[in-house]
C-alpha cells in the first residue's frame, strides 16, 4: 500500500513539475551550467519489514547511508547518472513465511535518469543492483532533489527516494553536496 501511495505522488510531482516546466523554461536558457557534477549524499535509509531477531515481531530500521552520486548533464533539463550508495545496518528481512535473508552493509549500485523540469527541483529514476555477503537484488530508485543552495558551482540539496527491491523496500532522506565541473552546457540560443 506504501508503494501505491508513493507512486501517486511521484507521479503528481511530475505531472505539476511540467506544468512549472512550461512556465519557467526560457528563464533556462540564459543560465550557464556545467556539465558534471558529483555529490556526496548524507543520510538515512528506512527499511521496514524487518525481524526483531529477539521478540520475533516486524519493526521499522532507520539505517545511517553514504553515496557517492555522478551525473553527466546532456542539457539544461536531462541529465544521466550514477547513483552508489552505503547502507550500515544489520538486519533480517523476511524472504517468505518460513525463510528470513541476514542483510548487512549493503552497497547499492544504479544508473538513473535526471530531469530538472525547473531550476533547483529534479527528479530520478533508475534501476541498479543492492548487495550484501549475503545476497543481490534487482533495485528500482525513484525520488526528487530540491538544491536550496547553489553558488559558485557547488549546489547543498535535500534529496528523498524510494528503492523497491524484490524482498523489501526502503525511503531514502537526507542531503546531497554537489559540485558541478567541466565545460559548459550551450543553451539553446548559441
Amino acid at each position: 500500500m506504501i508503494k501505491i501511495y508513493f507512486l501517486t505522488a511521484c507521479l503528481q510531482v511530475i505531472f505539476y513539475s511540467s506544468l512549472l516546466a512550461q512556465e519557467n523554461s526560457h528563464e533556462l536558457d540564459n543560465i550557464t551550467l556545467k556539465r558534471h557534477k558529483i555529490g556526496l549524499f548524507l543520510g538515512n535509509t528506512l527499511i521496514h519489514e524487518v525481524r526483531n531477531t529477539q521478540t520475533g515481531k516486524e519493526q521499522y530500521v532507520l539505517a545511517p547511508t553514504f553515496g557517492i552520486d555522478y551525473e553527466y548533464w546532456i542539457s539544461h533539463k536531462w541529465a544521466i547518472g550514477t547513483y552508489n550508495e552505503l547502507a550500515f545496518l544489520n538486519i533480517e528481512v523476511e524472504k517468505n513465511e518460513e525463510e528470513y535473508i541476514k542483510r548487512e552493509n549493503v552497497l547499492l549500485f544504479s544508473g538513473v535518469i535526471v530531469f530538472e523540469p525547473f531550476e533547483r527541483f529534479s527528479i530520478f529514476a533508475g534501476t541498479g543492483i543492492e548487495t550484501d555477503p549475503n545476497e543481490t537484488f534487482w533495485i528500482g530508485y525513484f525520488g526528487v532533489e530540491y538544491a536550496f543552495i547553489k553558488s559558485d558551482g557547488w549546489e547543498v540539496a535535500i534529496s528523498t527516494g524510494y528503492i523497491n527491491k524484490e524482498i523489501y523496500d526502503g525511503f531514502t532522506f537526507g542531503v546531497v553536496i554537489g559540485r558541478r565541473f567541466g565545460k559548459d552546457i550551450p543553451s539553446k540560443h548559441h
